[in-house]
Parts: structure tokens; sequence; C-alpha cells
């Protein structure tokens, strides 16, 4: 990870609550702004939609196969 964080001025690393898509917990290393961990934190907000989403889909099509077998 040493090298990895030698690129970048700040590694951001959030959790996020699958309901209310707040932050749960967060890691962060290096320097940013206010506005740039808002930045980070709403297109986290974003892709975590696709993911849960897709989480929510694939328990769905699992349980509707083994419901109609």
């Amino acid at each position: 990870m040493g090298l990895y964080l030698q690129e970048y001025r700040a590694v951001l690393t959030f959790s996020m609550d699958s309901v209310d898509k707040k932050v749960l917990l967060s890691s962060t290393k290096g320097s940013y702004s206010v506005e740039e961990l808002q930045q980070c934190i709403a297109t986290c907000q974003k892709g975590s939609e696709k993911v849960f989403q897709f989480y929510r889909d694939s328990v769905r099509r699992k349980y509707s196969k083994l419901l109609n077998e």
C-alpha cells in the first residue's frame, strides 16, 4: 500500500448503510478539503446504491428459483 499512497494526496475509504445510505465508518489518510470529502461521500453513496441494488436483485433471483422448484 505504500507505493499506492505515494501516487495520491489522500485515500478515503467508506462503509455505507444499505438503507439510509449514510456513512457507517470511514478511514482516511492524507489531506483533503471539506468539499473533496463531501464529493467523495456523495460519489460513494451513488455507487453503494448500485451495489446494494445488485445484492437485492441477486438474492431475489436466487430465492425466486428456489421457490419455483
